[in-house]
C-alpha cells in the first residue's frame, strides 16, 4: 500500500508541474502578443504620421509650383508693361492663384501666391525684377573683338568718346578705338589715324560750325572728305604694339563681345553659352545676297516688321563688295555667323558682326558656320557708320576706309522699339510669409 500510495502522490506531483508550466507559457505568449500589438498600433501611428506629412508635403508642393507659375506670370506681365501695377486672380492647372506687383524706379516686386489643388495647402512668393535692353550702344567702341587683331592699309577711326584709350597709360586722353583680346600683330604694313568727331569734321572749313555744335545736339554730319588732320594717335608697323603710341587701343578684352553687346552676361561676367539663339530667334533671317547694297532697314521702319528691333541674321560666310547698307534714319544690326569680308567702296550705317559659336566648340558638320577664328576683314574704300564687331578675329587688311563711330546713328537702331529682357535682383526671392 505505501508503494501504490507513494505513485499516485507522484504522478499528482507531476500533473501539477505540467500544469505550471502550461500556465507560464501562456504567459508569455500573452506577453508577446501584447508587444506585438504594441509594435502594430505604433507602426499604424507612424505610417499614418508619414501619409500625412507626405500627403502635407505634396500639397506644399502645390501650392509653391503653383505660386511661381503666378510669380512667372507676373514678370511676362511686368516685361510686357513696365508700367503695370496691380493684382490678377486666376488658377493654373486647376490651382487657385494671385499675383501683383509694385514697381518703382524701374523695377517691380512681384509676390505671387497659389493654393493646392483641395485649397488645404497654401504657399506665397516674392522677388524682384528689373528689365534690361538687349542692345546698348554705350558700350560698344569702333572695333571689338576676342580675337587677334591684325590692323593693315591706311585707314581712319572716329573714336568712341564715351570709352578712354589704354588704362595702363598715366598720359591717356585718347578716345577709344578698339578693344581687342590678343596684343595686336606686330610688323603689319598699316598706317592708322584716330581723332574725334569734332576734329574731323573741323578738318573742313565748311563744317567748321557744325562741328562744335555737335555734341550740343548738332545735326548729325557724314562728312567723307573729311580727315584726322590733327590726329589724337598715328600708328604705323610695330607701334601697334606700344600704347605710348597707340593708346587708343586696348588689348586684353577678356569679356565676351557677343554677351556685351547683347546685355547676355551675368553678374560674374560670364556668358550664357545658349543665349545667342535667343538672340537670332528675335532676327529677321536674311541672305548674304539679300543684304549686299540693299536698303534692308525698310522692313523694320514701315515695312512688314515695323516697331520691331532691327537685327538681322546672316548663316554662312557672306561678302559684302561695295553698295550701300541701311541708312542713317534705318540703321540696323547685321549678324554673320560665319566669315565676313567687307570690300569695294561700301557704304553700312549701323553694326556689323561676325560671330561664331565658340562657347559650344564644336567645329565642322553639323555646325558648318563655326570655326575657332571666325574672321572679319575689311578691305577698299568703304565707311562704317558705326561698329565693326567680332568674338573671332580682326583683320583690317590693304584700303583707305573709315570707321566713323556714330552714337546718333547707334541710337538709331530701333528707336522708339526695343527687345528687353528680365533681369532677376539677385537674392531677392523669398517665400516668406510675410
Amino acid at each position: 500500500m505505501r508503494t501504490s500510495i507513494g505513485l499516485l502522490s507522484s504522478i499528482g506531483c507531476s500533473q501539477l508541474e505540467y500544469r505550471q508550466r502550461g500556465a507560464a507559457t501562456l504567459f508569455v505568449t500573452v506577453i508577446i502578443l501584447a508587444l506585438l500589438l504594441v509594435i502594430a498600433v505604433v507602426s499604424a501611428k507612424i505610417g499614418m504620421f508619414e501619409l500625412k506629412t507626405s500627403a502635407n508635403t505634396n500639397r506644399a508642393k502645390e501650392a509653391l509650383h503653383a505660386a511661381n507659375g503666378a510669380l512667372d506670370y507676373g514678370v511676362q506681365r511686368y516685361l510686357l508693361d513696365e508700367a503695370w501695377a496691380g493684382s490678377e486672380t486666376f488658377q493654373i492647372n486647376g490651382a487657385s492663384v494671385s499675383v501683383s506687383a509694385t514697381t518703382s524706379s524701374g523695377f517691380a516686386s512681384v509676390v505671387a501666391e497659389g493654393e493646392s489643388l483641395d485649397g488645404t495647402g497654401h504657399a506665397k512668393v516674392r522677388e524682384q525684377y528689373g528689365s534690361v535692353p538687349v542692345f546698348d550702344p554705350g558700350k560698344i567702341p569702333p572695333v571689338m573683338a576676342n580675337g587677334t587683331f591684325d590692323p593693315n592699309g591706311n585707314f581712319t577711326i572716329i573714336g568712341n568718346p564715351n570709352g578712354a584709350g589704354d588704362p595702363n597709360n598715366p598720359n591717356n586722353n585718347t578716345y577709344l578705338s578698339a578693344w581687342t583680346a590678343d596684343t595686336p600683330v606686330a610688323g603689319g604694313t598699316g598706317s592708322w589715324q584716330t581723332c574725334n568727331v569734332t576734329e574731323y569734321l573741323n578738318s573742313k572749313a565748311t563744317n567748321a560750325a557744325s562741328a562744335y555744335s555737335y555734341y550740343g545736339g548738332g545735326e548729325f554730319i557724314a562728312c567723307e572728305s573729311c580727315s584726322c588732320t590733327a590726329a589724337v594717335a598715328e600708328c604705323t608697323g610695330d607701334e601697334f604694339r606700344t600704347y605710348l603710341q597707340c593708346d587708343d587701343i586696348i588689348e586684353g578684352n577678356t569679356t565676351d563681345t557677343f554677351a556685351n553687346t547683347f546685355n547676355l552676361l551675368d553678374v560674374d561676367g560670364n556668358p550664357d553659352p545658349g543665349a545667342w539663339q535667343r538672340i537670332k530667334s528675335y532676327a529677321e533671317p536674311m541672305t548674304c545676297a539679300q543684304i549686299d547694297g540693299a536698303d534692308v532697314g525698310a522692313i523694320f521702319y514701315g515695312g512688314a516688321r515695323d516697331g520691331d528691333f532691327p537685327i538681322i541674321w546672316v548663316d554662312g560666310d557672306c561678302t559684302i563688295n561695295g553698295g550701300t547698307i541701311a541708312s542713317y534714319d534705318e540703321p540696323v544690326i547685321v549678324v554673320i555667323h560665319g566669315d565676313v569680308t567687307l570690300s569695294g567702296n561700301f557704304r553700312l550705317w549701323g553694326i556689323v558682326f561676325a560671330f561664331s559659336d565658340i562657347y559650344t566648340e564644336t567645329w565642322g558638320d553639323p555646325h558648318p558656320n563655326d570655326s575657332p577664328s571666325t574672321v572679319l576683314s575689311v578691305n577698299g574704300t568703304g565707311v562704317v557708320y558705326g561698329s565693326l564687331l567680332t568674338n573671332g578675329d580682326v583683320d583690317l587688311g590693304a584700303g583707305t576706309y573709315t570707321l566713323y563711330y556714330s552714337k546718333s546713328v547707334l541710337d538709331n537702331i530701333g528707336a522708339g522699339t526695343s527687345v528687353l529682357e528680365i533681369a532677376r535682383k539677385q537674392g531677392s526671392w523669398s517665400d516668406f510669409d510675410n
